[in-house]
């Protein structure tokens, strides 16, 4: 009987880990380069910082919204009843990236990210543009 790399071992699947060992991959975040099409529009996710990019915001007095382009204008943080009153008070502009077609789990999962990172951003901007 033979022992080491028959057939067998290599299609398997737990050999699959030994990749990123064997050709010395350092980095965990891929470069844009590398994404699907659907991930390469939401590249921004991997660096984005709701705390430090509203600062910026409110310091460069840029107090827009975040909004999904999802059929119409969502505004992650603003509660339904809302968002017509917002929409009127507060400028927005739209995140690259968040359309409504989720195309598998990575895409969903990079959405979600990019959908909190809206949230986060909008609850701190409302208090800059919008007066109940």
């Amino acid at each position: 009987m033979k022992r080491g790399f028959g057939t067998n071992a290599i299609k398997s699947r737990y050999w699959l880990w030994l990749i990123p060992l064997l050709c010395n991959c350092t980095s965990t975040k891929p470069t844009s380069d590398q994404l699907p099409k659907e991930l390469k529009l939401l590249s921004w996710v991997m660096y984005a910082d709701s705390d430090k990019d509203t600062a910026q915001a409110i310091k460069n007095e840029d107090h827009r919204l975040l909004a999904l382009s999802v059929r119409g204008a969502i505004l992650p943080g603003v509660s339904t009843e809302e968002t017509d009153k917002v929409k009127q008070q507060c400028r927005f502009r739209y995140l690259t990236g968040m359309e409504d077609k989720i195309v598998d789990s990575e895409h969903r999962r990079w959405w979600r990210t990019g959908y909190n990172y809206a949230e986060r951003y909008n609850k701190i901007m409302l208090q800059y543009c919008y007066k109940p």
